[in-house]
């Protein structure tokens, strides 16, 4: 990974004035900065995330009749600048104007930067022609371009940014004993900065012990935010593709593999960009994938051949996809439904109405699926696409009066949430018509269902397991279920489960979620335990879990015990976890924290080398 520098320079010796300003628009943003001494007639800033958001000089712009310069250096690649006057954009360079995204003739015009437009800012007409060449020579370095647009310009500490300073790396830096934090921290804050203290050290014990390889930013085009989805690639690494759910467009399924140094590359497959589940064969000749938001549908591709098999509408989303051991079948879990697709056709062999929508799993002996349902626990026969048995989870509670008491509040705040729903459909409206008006008939429907005293959503049944599934998995034998719950991680003998009657006989092993303390909307000291994904590996006898707790754990299964993988690695919990087929690299994905005013920087997605990380466990045992 290369060098990110960002720094932002006002012309001004009057650094209380810069203060007030600066500290409006962090806290606009729940952002910090450090500011630093005038220093040749320049007061800089350093914003978090490397000073990469060009919106923070925008606005201190408004604020601001000084002239501002903000310079910044992306990953060792791309140097880019933008000069504002009295509030306006005065001038703008990018060196890779299309480094993110396609750009027009006429931006890319824009952003080649001109320099006589500032010239009052340089010392004389040579200065104006030496930046000049330097803008046009892109045989430079992006970090050599900074270094010397910032001489001519004498912008002082240019080469460095906030999170390296926080490091430590202020070898060199001009003053640094005169640099302080806007806004000030508060004690929330100083609690936050230590634990991300906490968290930086962990990441960078793990890569010294070479556990932790490499990571993989989100992109930054678009206003939308980006989810990762992942699955084992059918060679080596990983297959990965970013997710955005409310903006309609296309996204690549990308190969990111050893060496790890570079970007993932592009396998030559596009797809809608609403996708929200991914899953790939046993023997990596299928992926399939489920859309939402106005996509409701299921695709189905030959991945040797890299072309389409199927297409499939579906009347609601497809929260999960699993593939039959000889890849016969593609089953999938949408909202009531548990539907069976012939790969080789492509079409529809069987739907089984079943209350429930998060997950499916194929048994490996390919005879059985279990799926969640309301009550528990679902198994069904394969062969005659029936209903065998559902199994409650730790019992189960009657939800009548709950429900009743629910719709009551939700009657007392439906005037309220009609203003929400009219608010999220003027963002909907981005991403059509029909979007819109699917959306309002939908919202029609649930208001009509709480004036009529239903719970939306509810079904009908109304007796629900005291534990609902969350993931489920087997063994590599079939001997062994492995459940994810919303009270944690359980291991049931399978033919314990196929003899059962009414509930799942007690777990042969149970391990609760890891309560974590959180500083979210109900206050500080509020805690929340959450398992999200696991895996099983069979050569070490264990089970690998993430979730909330923002690490990876293990569980012994011969012993039962519970023991920390990694320490915590931020703020927000770790959401699902992959094997690659080799067995030597896992890959997990992050969730953004749930926690007041905490940002998640590192990137969502992190590749590790399995047996350094079992190592460096052992070691810090």
């Amino acid at each position: 990974m290369g060098e990110f520098y960002g720094s932002i320079h006002v012309r001004t010796a009057d650094r209380d004035a810069v203060r007030t300003a600066l500290a409006a628009v962090m806290r606009s943003k729940r952002s910090q900065s450090l500011l630093a001494p005038t220093l040749n007639g320049w007061t800089t800033i350093y914003p978090e995330l490397n000073g990469q958001d060009a919106s923070i000089s925008k606005a201190l712009a408004r604020k601001l009749s000084s002239d501002i310069v903000h310079v910044l250096v992306h990953d060792g690649d791309l140097f880019a600048y933008c000069v504002y006057r009295a509030g306006k954009l005065l001038d703008e360079y990018n060196s890779i104007p299309d480094y993110f995204e396609p750009v027009s003739p006429r931006k890319k015009k824009r952003f080649a930067g001109r320099p006589e437009r500032y010239k009052d800012l340089l010392d004389s007409d040579a200065d104006v022609a030496e930046l000049q060449r330097l803008l046009a020579d892109d045989t430079i370095g992006a970090s050599e371009a900074l270094h010397r647009f910032a001489e001519v310009l004498h912008l002082p500490n240019v080469l460095t940014a906030y999170e390296y300073l926080l490091d430590g790396e202020t070898d060199g830096i001009e003053s640094f004993d005169q640099f302080f934090r806007v806004p000030e921290l508060s004690e929330a804050d100083r609690r936050r900065a230590a634990a991300q203290a906490g968290f930086d050290a962990a990441r960078h014990a793990l890569r010294e012990a070479g556990a932790l390889l490499a990571g993989l930013p989100a992109p930054t085009h678009g206003k939308q935010s980006w989810r990762p989805l992942c699955c084992p690639a059918p060679s080596e690494g990983f297959l990965v593709c970013w997710s955005s759910l409310f903006e309609r467009g296309e996204t690549d399924i990308l190969h990111w593999r050893p060496p790890w140094s570079g970007p993932p590359s592009p396998i030559g497959i596009r797809i809608d960009n609403r996708i929200y589940s991914m899953a790939i064969s046993p023997s990596g000749r299928y992926l399939a994938a489920g859309f939402s938001s106005d996509n409701w549908s299921i695709q189905l591709w030959d991945l040797p051949e890299r072309t389409l098999l199927a297409d499939m509408s579906a009347a609601h989303l497809a929260n999960s996809l699993a593939f039959s051991p000889e890849e016969r079948l593609l089953a999938f879990r949408a909202h009531g439904q548990v539907g069976l697709v012939d790969c080789m056709t492509g079409d529809m062999r069987d739907s089984i109405n079943l209350p429930g929508e998060r997950l499916v799993v194929f048994h490996p002996g390919g005879h059985f699926i279990v799926a969640d349902h309301v009550e528990g626990l679902a198994i069904i026969d394969v062969a005659s696409a029936q209903l065998a048995k559902v199994l409650a989870i730790g019992g189960l509670y009657d939800t009548s009066a709950m429900h009743q008491h629910i719709v009551a509040q939700l009657q007392g705040q439906a005037k309220q949430m009609r203003k929400a729903a009219k608010r999220m459909r003027s963002q909907l409206e981005k991403l059509g018509e029909d979007t819109a008006r699917q959306y309002d008939e939908q919202m029609e429907k649930y208001f009509e269902a709480i004036a009529g005293g239903e719970l939306p959503g509810a079904g009908e049944s109304t007796r629900h397991s005291f534990e609902q599934l969350r993931r489920v998995l087997f063994s590599t034998t079939g001997d062994e279920l492995f459940a994810v719950t919303n009270e944690g991680v359980r291991s049931y003998a399978w033919a314990s489960l196929l003899a059962a009657d009414d509930c799942v006989p007690a777990p042969r092993i149970a391990v609760d979620a890891e309560p974590v303390e959180m500083d979210g909307s109900f206050g500080a000291g509020w805690q929340q335990g959450y398992t999200y994904d696991l895996l099983h590996d069979p050569a070490a006898h264990l089970l690998l879990c993430c979730g909330l707790a923002g690490c990876i754990r293990s569980i012994d299964l011969a012993t039962g015990r519970d023991t920390s993988v990694t320490p915590r690695l931020g703020p927000g919990g770790l959401a699902s976890l992959h094997r690659s087929r080799d067995g030597q690299h896992l890959c997990t994905t992050s969730l953004q924290p749930l926690e007041r005013h905490a940002t998640y920087t590192d990137p969502p997605l992190l590749v590790w080398h399995y047996p350094s990380l079992l190592s460096f466990s052992s070691s810090n045992a």
